[in-house]
């Protein structure tokens, strides 16, 4: 595992501490498609089995290492219409190759992958990090136009790890409410035209966090702002990004509120849109092999989005959540919903489903966006040790 598994062993030496924890995770998928040329004709099932090592060794309070392998099996690799994904063994661009094929067959894949292999180092309001590490920018949560290095989609299954990029990291503090980030991220190589230079900054103004991006991603500049406050009990956030491509300026932006009416209920609703994609269902297909959407810059075809999510402590064991994304435009839906069992203080499960509305498509040719997703249900089990 190179430079950070020796630190690992050297610290460990000197007398650091070393934690080590993990997961297993397992997903039955099932599928029940209509009829459709690009579906199976038959129900199928899938499963997939991920397990990861968590290596996080501390140096007093200046030097961190975290170093998290983790091996993922299953009947073949699992991404969905609708952007629906397990979230596991999730592959990001290596600048240091650290996966490798364990199994490679027609019933049976098997990978190794180091997710996480970072160093960070720690002085007086800096903080530096140079390996494999989760990046993420922006406040949205179920549409992110500013996250953009190796994002989630609101329908990924497992979010709980973002996969790690091969970047370098320093953040600056200045108080204790203003930070300015400046990145360096492999995204293919580490020319401009693959890779991404973020810099971004932060602050609370009258109780109002407020932040500005700049970025060079894939050699397209970047702008970008967010917001975050509240108005009473309701928490207001937003995220606007602007990309300079060659063709002229694609917009994307979100604007969104969370609410708890009761100590054990969580409301979020979204407003999204973007200049990206094609107002015309019959035109989706033609983006499905662009690069913004095979690299999952993006994974909406259309303009206008409205996205609800309700979270509801059923018990202090039990939570229930559902979900509606809607193309305004189409129309057509995709809904989801989960239901979880904290079985117990080291063991979840999970059972959910997801279904589009909407037009079916004729032929090949689309006629709404969600009208494409057959119904889609999993059962998802958690063991942490």
């Amino acid at each position: 595992m190179g430079a950070p598994a020796l630190l690992l062993a050297l610290a460990a030496a000197r007398g650091a501490t070393l934690d080590a924890s993990g997961h297993v995770k397992s997903f039955v998928i099932a599928g029940w498609p209509y009829e459709w040329a690009f579906l199976p004709a038959d129900p199928f099932t899938l499963t997939t089995v991920s397990g990861r090592l968590a290596l996080a060794l501390r140096e007093g309070e200046w030097l961190r290492v975290d170093v998290h392998p983790e091996i993922t099996a299953g009947s073949g690799a699992f991404r969905g219409l609708g952007g629906i994904d397990t979230g596991t063994g999730v592959e990001a661009p290596e600048a240091l190759p650290l996966t490798w094929d364990l199994e490679e067959g027609a019933d049976l894949e098997a990978r190794l992958r180091v997710d996480r292999a970072a160093v960070t180092i720690v002085r007086s309001g800096l903080e530096a990090a140079v390996g494999r590490q989760p990046v993420s920018f922006g406040e949205g949560r179920l549409f992110t136009p500013l996250d953009l290095v190796a994002p989630f989609t609101p329908t990924t299954l497992d979010t709980e790890y973002k996969p790690g990029v091969d970047a370098v990291r320093v953040d600056a503090y200045a108080g204790t409410s203003t930070q300015v980030t400046v990145l360096g991220a492999y995204l293919g190589d580490w020319r401009l035209e693959e890779s991404a230079v973020v810099v971004d900054g932060r602050t609370t103004l009258l109780g109002t966090d407020l932040a500005l991006f700049a970025g060079l991603l894939y050699h397209e500049p970047v702008l970008g702002a967010s917001v975050s406050g509240a108005a009473g009990p309701v928490g207001l956030y937003g995220d606007l990004a602007v990309t300079l491509t060659d063709d002229g300026s694609e917009v994307r932006g979100v604007a969104g509120a969370l609410w708890r009416p009761t100590d054990t209920t969580t409301v979020t609703g979204e407003l999204y849109g973007q200049t990206f994609g094609e107002a015309e269902a019959e035109a989706y297909f033609a983006l499905a092999t662009d690069e913004r959407w095979t690299r999952g810059d993006l994974w909406l075809y259309g303009h206008a989005y409205a996205g609800l999510s309700v979270a509801q402590e059923v018990t202090p064991l039990v939570g229930a959540s559902a979900l509606a994304v809607v193309n305004v435009l189409d129309p057509s839906a995709l809904l989801g919903a989960t239901l979880t069992w904290s079985a117990a203080v080291d063991a979840d499960l999970a059972a959910g489903v997801f279904a589009g509305a909407g037009k079916r498509p004729v032929g090949v040719e689309p006629r709404s966006e969600f009208g494409l997703v057959p119904v889609i249900g999993y059962l998802q089990t958690r063991l942490y040790f």
